[in-house]
């Protein structure tokens, strides 16, 4: 082979340097697309954990202000302890609540009213943005003026949470129910459901992260608690006295009537036992170790 063709094939031809430009610059184009799609779902994700964080803690304190609802069958003419929601068919649902409770949940520290009871309201209102968020107002549980509430000041929890759902479950009829009429009872289960953006920008289009919480509230009143009955004294003394109304329960065991000397049984010896209420010298009688002794016709062991 001469100088002359070595020297000819030193270098690439044009086709040679295209192609690989054309190689280099698909793989770039992957790699940048990969890298891009990669970081945008990781800021997708952060935005998500981060309203979910929000949401979250929203719910926490929601459920805290609940679990210290004051009221529970207190006798007010005016409702001051009524326990208030509504609910909406927008989408995301608008709800309202409204309850007297102790806790200081919501409020901004050094409040007044963290110091006692007070009535909290919750709420999807517009921003001045126009976008909705959740507002919540409180003031002295005793007013009820309605230019009084009205001047509350609101204040915003979570701008992220844009839609609010309350339901309470009624133990008479054993279903959900959307609103609670009773002026001076609590329920004993409520459900919440919280409609928190996981977009930062807050964009109309972005799906909603739902969450849900029961809170079971101390002072509700169920059906078990309705036929609740308190009896200061369980076991009231029998009409006639020990002799002749209890003529019938001699020797029976667990009785515990009205005991008279030498009556009923007689545990390790002492006298009147768990009988009661039997004549004297009747009854069983057991002895230190356990054992019935047959009846006896004194008072003594």
């Amino acid at each position: 082979m001469s100088a002359a063709d070595q020297r000819g094939r030193a270098g690439f031809t044009l086709l040679e340097v295209l192609v690989a430009l054309t190689i280099l610059v698909t793989v770039m184009a992957i790699v940048g697309a990969a890298m891009v799609t990669t970081i945008n779902g990781w800021d997708r994700g952060q935005r998500a954990l981060e309203g979910l964080r929000r949401g979250e803690h929203v719910m926490d304190q929601l459920a805290n202000a609940l679990r210290s609802t004051a009221g529970g069958g207190a006798s007010t003419k005016q409702g001051i302890y009524s326990f208030q929601i509504s609910n909406s068919d927008d989408n995301p649902p608008a709800g309202t609540m409204s309850w007297v409770t102790g806790s200081a949940a919501f409020l901004p520290p050094g409040s007044p009213l963290a110091y006692g009871l007070h009535r909290i309201s919750l709420g999807i209102e517009q921003t001045d943005a126009g976008r909705p968020a959740l507002v919540v107002r409180a003031w002295p549980y005793l007013v009820t003026d309605a230019d009084q509430i009205d001047a509350a000041e609101p204040g915003f929890i979570a701008p992220e949470v844009s839609g609010l759902a309350c339901r309470v479950f009624d133990y008479q009829v054993q279903d959900w129910q959307t609103a609670w009429t009773s002026s001076n009872a609590l329920p004993a289960l409520v459900e919440i459901t919280l409609y928190v953006n996981n977009d930062a920008s807050n964009a109309p289009t972005a799906e909603p992260l739902v969450l849900q919480r029961l809170i079971e509230m101390p002072l509700g009143v169920t059906n078990v608690t309705d036929a609740m009955r308190i009896t200061l004294n369980p076991f009231p003394p029998a009409a006639g006295g020990g002799k002749k109304a209890n003529q019938n329960q001699k020797g029976q065991q667990g009785q515990n009537g009205p005991r008279g000397p030498g009556q009923g049984n007689q545990w390790g010896g002492h006298s009147g036992g768990d009988q009661g209420g039997t004549g004297p010298g009747q009854g069983q009688r057991r002895s230190r170790g356990g054992g019935l002794l047959p009846p006896g016709r004194g008072g003594g062991p």
